[in-house]
């Protein structure tokens, strides 16, 4: 403990403020909102390993949570927060997010953004420890899980690129809705079942949207800006909308976060082809 009460004696309000800020960067509402914003306005072609990277890693994270059962932090948390503490979720997410779209920007622009991208999933973590929420050997473990998934990732990605792997769109999209269904079912819980069906809907949403869309990404400032305006509308609506038909079951959430992943996936883009939110 004695590292957390440490960092808390610097109890400014400006830095308490400043942290619970930078650890919304680890919120599920944050992926929700970064997420659709590569897929409309930057490279969804680049981005579909990362989407999938990311799901896959919330359900192994859920996995060593339950694996290893380790409490949080107890009377210091200065926010809520659920389910065991080791690793951290919040810093396992920013490795995997920030060092993944470091690496991408490297490779496709050649920008060398390690340094300023390091920082973000540094100070994540430091704001986990700080806010009383997780041990440093909680953002520690979660940290280097993070860093072997995104390895392993970039790896994969290469390989696949080496060798040219195609693979046919209509029985990968039933493979990706069938691990995503896997997925919620092996262990089922509120983490698990929401990246199921978020895979299922969203990966499966994606991969058929560059078989028979293939929309242009191409556009103006002011046009992605609708584009971001138009779909992250869509997915409150379907976030709130779904929740208050269907009954406070898990098989419902599985299905609510699958439609709202094939509306990140598919249905916004095919909104913004048919408002032709794109460069003529």
């Amino acid at each position: 403990m004695s590292m957390i009460e440490f960092l808390q004696q610097f109890d400014f309000d400006w830095l308490i403020l400043s942290m619970k800020a930078i650890t919304i960067l680890g919120n599920e509402e944050f992926y929700l909102l970064v997420l659709p914003v590569l897929i409309w306005c930057w490279r969804k072609t680049s981005v579909l390993p990362l989407v999938i990277l990311l799901l896959l890693n919330f359900w192994i994270n859920y996995e060593f949570k339950e694996f290893f059962h380790l409490a949080r932090p107890e009377g210091v948390n200065l926010i809520s927060a659920e389910h065991y503490g080791f690793p951290s979720g919040h810093a396992q997410g920013a490795m995997v997010l920030w060092g993944y779209l470091a690496w991408l920007l490297n490779r496709v622009n050649g920008k060398q953004v390690y340094g300023w991208f390091g920082l973000i999933i540094v100070f994540i973590g430091l704001s986990r420890i700080y806010l009383g929420v997780h041990f440093p050997s909680d953002v520690i473990g979660g940290w280097s899980i993070g860093f072997v998934i995104l390895f392993i990732g970039i790896r994969v990605v290469k390989i696949v690129e080496a060798r040219k792997l195609k693979f046919p769109t209509i029985p990968t999209v039933v493979l990706v809705g069938f691990v995503g269904l896997m997925l919620a079912l092996l262990r089922p819980s509120d983490i698990s079942v929401r990246a199921g069906g978020m895979l299922a809907g969203l990966v499966g949403g994606m991969l058929v949207e560059l078989e028979y869309l293939k929309s242009s990404l191409a556009a103006r400032w002011w046009q992605n800006a609708l584009k971001i305006i138009i779909g992250v509308a869509g997915i409150l609506i379907l976030k709130i909308g779904i929740k208050m038909i269907l009954p406070e079951l898990l098989w419902a959430d599985w299905l609510r976060y699958g439609i709202i992943g094939l509306w990140m996936g598919f249905g916004a883009p095919l909104v913004f082809a048919g408002l032709r939110l794109r460069k003529n």
